[in-house]
């Protein structure tokens, strides 16, 4: 895929790399025409937020790539809050995971929270007769993938902020009868899974995740920014992700690098990004950074 060099935007508070381009590659080129040409330790001091893990590790490729003669890489943040990557990560702006979440027990290993899910799926099905004609095998495959299934549930209400309470609410009364059958067995993750990691002494990943940002969050309200901060790749997040960007932005150190913004310099052109766009979903942070350059540039004196 070709790649091409980024010019400065427009706006200081986004940056639009066109489709068709490799999206890694030119902002790694664009980062280090900013960042390491003039001052090579410039660039440590840059914090990158990304959606994935897989992200970083490109962006991080893509950065090597592009200064084989070496260079001091950047702080390449996952948000990480699929179900996939719901476990911590660590914290920019020299906030260590101690000074923000010291009295928070550690997460509860993977195996060890599949295993008592499990147990209480076998559970379950038996007392509503859903073993019979299974062969005691056959019951551990079932119990083990309601298990996976069950996280995946648990981490997707937790990211986007979602309460247990309000699954009550959504379903037609001619379906509460089976409803009320899918509500007892969400049990198991939404009320049994929280105890016992009570008495257990450790903490759900997906929650522990979600707290951190929130800590984030408040330290850059709170303390700002320490360097410039790209919130890059990014074609939506959750709420608590929205939150993050709105903080990072309101730093006046943050800036949104996303694909197919080309034509988008005022707040006026956000509301016609078309529906089918990648970008669509992130409208309200878009609109966030231009309000944002533009407060800045009036403190600032610029007009």
């Amino acid at each position: 895929m070709m790649h091409k060099e980024l010019e400065l935007p427009v706006v200081p508070s986004h940056i639009s790399i066109p489709f068709g381009v490799d999206f890694a590659a030119t902002f790694a080129d664009f980062l280090i025409k900013k960042h390491h040409v003039q001052t090579p330790e410039a660039l440590a001091d840059v914090t990158i937020w990304v959606p994935s893990r897989r992200a970083a590790a490109a962006l991080e490729s893509a950065l090597v790539a592009a200064c084989p003669q070496g260079l001091i890489l950047p702080t390449l943040q996952p948000m990480a809050l699929t179900e996939e990557e719901a476990e911590p990560f660590t914290f920019t702006n020299h906030r260590t995971e101690g000074e923000v979440l010291a009295e928070m027990p550690p997460p509860v290993q993977e195996g060890e929270r599949l295993v008592y899910l499990a147990q209480q799926v076998l559970l379950w099905q038996k007392a509503a007769g859903l073993q019979k004609g299974l062969s005691a095998t056959q019951q551990a495959k079932q119990a083990y993938s309601s298990a996976l299934s069950l996280v995946g549930v648990f981490n997707r209400m937790v990211n986007q902020n979602i309460p247990f309470e309000a699954l009550k609410e959504v379903v037609p009364s001619d379906m509460a009868n089976h409803w009320q059958q899918s509500l007892s067995f969400l049990k198991i993750v939404f009320e049994f899974y929280p105890q016992w990691l009570l008495e257990g002494g450790v903490s759900d990943p997906a929650t522990l995740n979600v707290l951190r940002l929130k800590a984030q969050c408040a330290h850059y309200k709170t303390h700002g920014a320490a360097g410039p901060i790209y919130i890059v790749g990014f074609a939506d997040t959750t709420p608590h992700g929205y939150a993050l960007f709105k903080a990072i932005l309101g730093t006046g150190q943050g800036c949104m690098a996303l694909q197919g913004l080309e034509g988008v310099s005022s707040l006026q052109d956000v509301p016609n990004i078309p529906d089918a766009s990648p970008t669509w979903d992130t409208q309200g942070s878009i609109q966030d950074a231009m309000q944002n350059s533009m407060q800045n540039n009036m403190q600032s004196g610029v007009q």
